[in-house]
Parts: C-alpha cells; sequence; structure tokens
C-alpha cells in the first residue's frame, strides 16, 4: 500500500513540472487518436472527426466563453513598459 501511495506521490509532483499544460496534451491526444483513426480506416467506415489544431481550437473555446485565453498571462513580458 505504501509502494502505491509512494507512487501516487511521484507522478502528482511531476505533473507540477511538466512543460505543456494538461489540458493541451488532452487536447493532442484526441488529435492523435482521430489522425490514428483516418490512417486506418475502411472505406466501409463511418468518416473520422477531424480536429483543429490546438491554437485554432482555444481560440474558439474562448470566442464561445467570451473569456480571455488562460494562456494569455503567461505569453505576456510585465517587464516590458
Amino acid at each position: 500500500m505504501s509502494n502505491c501511495r509512494a507512487t501516487l506521490i511521484a507522478l502528482l509532483c511531476l505533473t507540477g513540472c511538466a512543460e505543456v499544460h494538461w489540458e493541451r496534451a488532452f487536447y493532442e491526444g484526441q488529435r492523435n487518436t482521430s489522425e490514428q483513426c483516418r490512417l486506418t480506416r475502411r472505406p466501409s467506415d463511418p468518416p473520422c472527426a477531424a480536429l483543429p489544431e490546438y491554437s485554432q481550437y482555444e481560440k474558439e473555446r474562448v470566442r464561445a466563453a467570451g473569456t480571455a485565453a488562460p494562456d494569455a498571462a503567461r505569453t505576456t513580458d510585465v517587464r516590458q513598459p
């Protein structure tokens, strides 16, 4: 049981060190699944969903929510006058 706890704690600590935000990583995983579907699809199968790039998805999501982009604070340089 303690081995399970140690593993869980280590994984939680490592997620904080990730360079890519988890939402983007999740979306990219979905895009990869969609791409794999297109590559392995038979002609008799239904068409696979085509997902846009993450930047386009983020723009549409922000526009639909009517809020500022969550990454906007990270991309602005506060040292500029």
